[in-house]
């Protein structure tokens, strides 16, 4: 009972969330033009705010890629910065992710011969494939990272070589992301 209380209540607060930034949208307060005006007098001090947001957006299930269209909305121009600012995110959140899955328990693993002879399959799969699914999973935008973080934290992947192949796929398509919205400026300004 009290999970299906938890679960309303969590659905509740995101619908929330939901409306209250199409409401935004609407009412013109998430305009590329008001959020310039608002945020340049505060230099390089939103950047850090947006670093310390962007990194523990973990705990809120947050897709990172989100962040990176946050940037080029608040960083108009600044094409280097919001690179630079989207990766060392995206590595310090995936570190803490990693660092902390094992410990997070989201998913009670522990003493299922079943669950720990499924884990060992994985394993072995991604042992072998791991690179093609962390490049894969990483340069496709829609499939959130934090799963396979997490997946990695608890199948006990060395770290270096799974942050390494993450962070480099993702520099590929926010580079994409971020240099082609150049290309495209009207889609930037019509968010």
């Amino acid at each position: 009972m009290r999970q299906y209380v938890a679960n309303k209540i969590y659905y509740l607060f995101l619908g929330l969330i939901v409306l209250v930034i199409i409401w935004l949208h609407v009412s013109g307060y998430l305009s590329v033009n008001y959020l310039n005006e608002k945020f340049s007098k505060f230099g390089y001090a939103i950047g850090i705010v947006f670093f310390i947001i962007a990194t523990f957006r973990i705990f809120l299930l947050i897709p990172h890629t989100t962040f990176v269209i946050l940037a080029l909305l608040l960083f108009p121009g600044k094409f280097w910065l919001i690179f630079f600012l989207s990766v060392i995110t995206l590595f310090t959140s995936g570190s803490l992710l990693y660092l902390l899955g094992d410990k997070i328990k989201i998913l009670n693993f522990r003493n299922n011969p079943k669950v720990e002879i499924i884990k060992h399959k994985l394993k072995e799969k991604f042992d072998k494939y791991g690179i093609f699914i962390i490049a894969l999973w990483s340069i496709v935008p829609i499939f959130n990272n934090d799963l396979l973080i997490y997946s990695a934290s608890v199948l006990h992947i060395k770290y270096w070589k799974f942050m390494g192949i993450d962070v480099l796929f993702h520099a590929v398509l926010y580079a994409i992301i971020i240099w082609g919205s150049s290309l495209f400026p009207n889609i930037i300004k019509f968010l």
